[in-house]
C-alpha cells in the first residue's frame, strides 16, 4: 500500500482490505459476529487496527485475539487464528481473550466487544473473520462461514483491483556451513550430496 514506511501499519490500507473482502463475498460486515484480530500488543499497531475496524464494523461485533492466549506465533499466526475461528464455529462458542483485563482505551465507546469469558454463539449463520495486518501494505482479511448444506448457489464478485507484479525475495538463508552465496554455490556445484546431507541433518 501507499503507506509512510514499510514497517508502519496503515489504517486506510486495512480498511481497503476489509471492504474488498466483503464486496467480493457479497456480504456486509454486519453479517460477521466474530473477528479474530491481528492484535500484536504494539500500541500503535493495535490502535490503528481498532480505528480501522470501527470504521468498517457498525454493529456490535465480538473481537478476540489468540495472541493474548499463546503469544505471537509469527509466520504461523494466521493459520493459528484460522484454526481457532473454525473451532469456535464448530463448537458454537465465542472465545475469550486471556490476559486482556486492561485493554487499550481505543476500545471504549466502540462497537467492538472483547470477551473475557466464553459465550454461547447463537446465530442462524455463524461467520467469523480474521485480520492479518503485517508490514505496511501486507494486509489480509479472511471471512469464514459455517457450512450448511444448501442447493442455493452463491455468486461471488471477482476482485476489481489490478493484478500487480510482485517479487518474492529471501531475507536470509542458512545452508550447511556456507558463509555467503559463493560458498553456497560451490557447495551445491561440487559437493551437492554432502550439502543435502547436512541440510537434512539440520532439519531433523
Amino acid at each position: 500500500g501507499n503507506c509512510g514506511t514499510f514497517l508502519a501499519p496503515d489504517e486506510v490500507s486495512q480498511i481497503r482490505a476489509m471492504n474488498a473482502a466483503y464486496q467480493q463475498a457479497n456480504l456486509s460486515p454486519d453479517d460477521v459476529q466474530l473477528v479474530e484480530c491481528h492484535a500484536t500488543g504494539a500500541p500503535v499497531g493495535d490502535a490503528t487496527e481498532i480505528s480501522a475496524m470501527t470504521r468498517v464494523f457498525r454493529a456490535n461485533t465480538t473481537i478476540a485475539t489468540l495472541k493474548a492466549n499463546i503469544g505471537h506465533a509469527l509466520t504461523a499466526s494466521g493459520i493459528a487464528a484460522i484454526v481457532r475461528a473454525l473451532s469456535a464455529i464448530e463448537n458454537r462458542l465465542l472465545p475469550p481473550s486471556l490476559h486482556a483485563d486492561d485493554p487499550i482505551v481505543d476500545l471504549k465507546g466502540s462497537s467492538l466487544k472483547l470477551l473475557r469469558k466464553p459465550k454461547s454463539w447463537d446465530s442462524k449463520q455463524r461467520r467469523a473473520a480474521i485480520n492479518c495486518f503485517g508490514f505496511g501494505g501486507n494486509n489480509a482479511h479472511l471471512i469464514l462461514e459455517e457450512y450448511k448444506p444448501s442447493n442455493k448457489q452463491i455468486k461471488t464478485k471477482p476482485s476489481t483491483q489490478s493484478q500487480s507484479k510482485i517479487a518474492v525475495v529471501g531475507i536470509g538463508v542458512i545452508a550447511a556451513q556456507s558463509q555467503n552465496k559463493n560458498d553456497f554455490y560451490d557447495a551445491y556445484k561440487n559437493k551437492q550430496s554432502q550439502l543435502r546431507a547436512v541440510l537434512n541433518e539440520q532439519l531433523m
